[in-house]
C-alpha cells in the first residue's frame, strides 16, 4: 500500500500493479494510464490523462478527472469531469452526483449503460450507441447523440449546439422544461410524469 498523504502526486508516466494506492487527500495527477488493483480515492480530485482500469475502487466522495484520450469501463464514480480528448466507455459507468464534459472532449458509450444521479453538463460532445443513458438531473450539453436503445432524463433538456435522435426513444420520466428547438425519433412521457 501506497498512502499518497495531503501533498501533490505527480506521476508523468503510467501507474500500475497489484498492490494498492490510498489516496488519502492528497491531489494526483497521472499523465498516463492508471491500471493498478485497488485505488481509494483522495477525496480531492485524481487526474487521470490515459486509460482508466481499476479492479477496485473506492470514490470517496472524490473527483475523478480525465483529461486526454482513453477508455474507461464498468465503475462507480462521485464526480467524473472529462476534461479533453475522446474517452470511451468499456464497461457500464455509475455516476452518483455530476458529469461534466468539456467542450474539448467527447464521451462515448457504445454498447454499455450510462447512469448520472445528478446533472449532466458542459460544452462537450456525448456520443451514445446501443447501451441506456440515465440522466436522473438536467442535461445541459452542447452536443448530443442519443443512445439507439433507451435515453432517460429526469429533469431539464437543453442540447445548445446539435442533437441526433438517431432510432431511439427518449424518455422523460420526471418533471422538467425542453428548452430549446429538438427533434425526436421516439418520445415517451409516462404516467406520473
Amino acid at each position: 500500500t501506497l498512502e499518497a498523504g495531503s501533498g501533490i502526486l505527480t506521476v508523468s508516466g503510467n501507474v500500475s500493479g497489484a498492490g494498492t494506492l490510498d489516496g488519502q487527500t492528497a491531489s494526483i495527477d497521472i499523465a498516463g494510464s492508471f491500471s493498478i488493483k485497488t485505488y481509494a480515492a483522495t477525496t480531492g480530485t485524481t487526474e487521470i490523462g490515459g486509460d482508466w482500469d481499476v479492479d477496485n475502487f473506492t470514490h470517496n466522495s472524490g473527483v475523478i478527472s480525465l483529461y486526454s484520450s482513453g477508455s474507461v469501463g464498468n465503475e462507480s464514480f462521485y464526480t467524473l469531469s472529462i476534461g479533453g480528448g475522446t474517452r470511451t466507455l468499456t464497461g457500464d459507468i455509475i455516476i452518483e452526483e455530476n458529469l461534466s464534459i468539456a467542450a474539448s472532449a467527447e464521451m462515448i458509450t457504445g454498447m454499455y449503460d450510462l447512469s448520472v444521479t445528478g446533472n449532466l453538463t458542459g460544452g462537450g460532445t456525448l456520443t451514445g450507441g446501443t447501451g441506456d443513458i440515465d440522466i436522473n438531473g438536467d442535461i445541459s450539453i452542447s452536443t448530443f447523440t442519443s443512445s439507439s436503445g433507451f435515453t432517460y432524463i429526469q429533469g431539464d433538456w437543453n442540447v445548445s449546439g446539435s442533437f441526433s435522435a438517431g432510432t431511439g426513444t427518449v424518455i422523460f420520466d420526471g418533471t422538467g422544461t425542453i428548452s430549446t428547438d429538438t427533434t425526436f425519433f421516439n418520445l415517451t412521457i409516462p404516467a406520473g410524469a
